[in-house]
């Protein structure tokens, strides 16, 4: 049984010398920029609509190729805000396209580390972090997000704090709720697992 959606597509997606031979100049490009070539591209292409959208709005989101001559903001701090704001939401895939491409642009490991920064580059990772977060002004939503968050592991990791926070922003029975679907979530998960253990 399949764990994620490109498991069950796997035999849907577009092999990568295909890819190559209708997109060359676009993949030798990509990789040139991010030192990677994005194993989604297979997957997008099943809609061919998918894969060329994708590769217009990123070059475009990015300024290029006005950015690789120096034109905008600077490059080290565009690769390393990407890098940030992908941390920030959680989402290792586009993490490790990120770092690569802010290595690639300038930034120093120090900088991507988050272990020394100029104040330009704090402050560019502080706003791409704020944008990737949930901001406090929600903070019922941050709350429950939190709470859903500890209730994942397992055992639970909901310590008082997570409480006296939920407790602030949501009333009781939306507490009980969210922790009764949390509950509900983990034990499919559970069996999940166990099922594709056995097969």
């Amino acid at each position: 049984m399949p764990r994620t959606l490109a498991e069950t597509m796997i035999d849907d997606r577009v092999p990568f010398d295909e890819l190559d031979r209708h997109y060359r100049p676009v993949l030798t490009f990509v990789e040139t920029l991010t030192g990677v070539v994005p194993n989604c591209d297979p997957y997008l292409e099943i809609w061919q609509p998918g894969f060329r959208t994708y590769n217009l709005i990123v070059p475009n989101f990015l300024n290029l190729p006005f950015s690789l001559a120096g034109r905008g903001a600077p490059k080290d701090v565009v690769g390393l805000g990407l890098y940030v704001s992908s941390r920030a939401a959680g989402c290792a895939y586009c993490s490790a396209h990120t770092c690569s491409f802010a290595l690639r642009r300038g930034s120093g490991e120090e900088a991507v580390t988050g272990e020394a920064r100029t104040p330009v580059e704090a402050a560019a990772a502080e706003v791409a972090e704020s944008l990737s977060t949930v901001p406090d002004t929600y903070r019922a939503t941050a709350a429950a997000l939190r709470l859903a968050h500890a209730f994942g592991p397992s055992p639970a990791e909901v310590d008082q704090a997570t409480i006296d926070e939920a407790s602030a922003a949501l009333a009781a029975p939306e507490i009980v709720e969210l922790a009764v679907w949390a509950s509900v979530n983990q034990l499919l998960h559970r069996l999940a697992v166990r099922r594709l253990a056995r097969a």
